[in-house]
């Protein structure tokens, strides 16, 4: 019988026997081990602080998950004045201050110019939430529906979703993607209807610019795109989140992203074709 068998017929035989010989539990270990090499993300800060800049604590969760899950990361800013600068312990406004300086706060230092990120060098695209992007990537908190989003940040998303790479946002970035590519786009803010979601209105604009949201309520609920690839997980638009809520969400967000872009590479590993 084998004899007669063409190759490639006999490969794909092998190929359809070979997971049912295996382990249990074999090929979701090698799903987990597909990417050998170290993956590399692009991470947007807007500065340091959730009522002017990058929510820190979703920026810091984003760059520990980033870290379990073996990536390599750059953090990036755009290198020009934040709308304004809040004492954050008094609510006043201050003397202006520079994204890409105040950024590298969380960044321990290392920090780049935005107009340095090629997308081809990496595989991901991350944007934690906080104030900053709806004040400094965009004019979304003084314009809501007739917001625009800065030139350098339209240009990037539109170069990962050129790539068909994934873009992972938190909490309000996802008023990005719903603003540069509306009608298509599935995405989450979270919920609404009840005190714990007190900006839900941002739901509203972004259905207004076409954009599909799915309602989400559970600290590990994403809502996942798979034909654009968006990812995100709502954080701290519920306000009475906690911390370690928030860390949940950011790294089953991050764990998802991954899954997908191993199970892409999982098959052509056993090469039998």
């Amino acid at each position: 019988l084998v004899s007669t068998q063409s190759t490639w017929g006999l490969k794909r035989m092998i190929s359809r026997l070979l997971p049912k010989c295996l382990p249990k539990n074999f090929m979701k270990s090698f799903s987990n081990m597909a990417c050998t090499e170290p993956r590399k993300a692009a991470v947007l800060l807007a500065g340091c602080g959730v009522y002017d800049g990058s929510e820190i604590q979703e920026a810091v969760s984003v760059l520990i998950s980033l870290s379990k899950y073996k990536y390599q990361y750059d953090c990036f800013s755009i290198n020009k004045d934040q709308m304004h600068a809040i004492d954050h312990t008094t609510g006043n406004p201050m003397p202006t201050r520079n994204m890409l300086v105040e950024s590298a706060r969380i960044s321990r230092g290392k920090m780049l110019d935005m107009k340095e990120l090629d997308a081809t060098k990496y595989q991901l695209l991350v944007i934690p939430g906080g104030f900053g992007v709806a004040k400094n990537f965009c004019d979304f908190a003084v314009k809501g529906a007739e917001c625009t989003v800065d030139p350098e940040i339209e240009k990037v998303l539109k170069e990962f979703r050129s790539q068909d790479k994934p873009i992972a946002l938190c909490c309000i970035a996802p008023v990005l993607a719903a603003k540069v590519f509306g009608k298509g786009a599935t995405l989450s803010l979270g919920g609404k209807g009840t005190p714990s979601w007190p900006n839900a209105g941002a739901i509203d604009v972004c259905e207004g610019f076409g954009a599909t949201m799915k309602h989400t309520t559970e600290p590990t609920d994403v809502c996942v795109d798979k034909e654009n690839k968006f990812y995100s997980t709502h954080c701290y638009m519920k306000g009475d989140a906690t911390a370690w809520e928030v860390l949940q969400g950011v790294d089953e967000m991050i764990k998802k992203v991954t899954e997908d872009l191993n199970s892409k590479i999982q098959l052509s590993k056993i090469n039998l074709y």
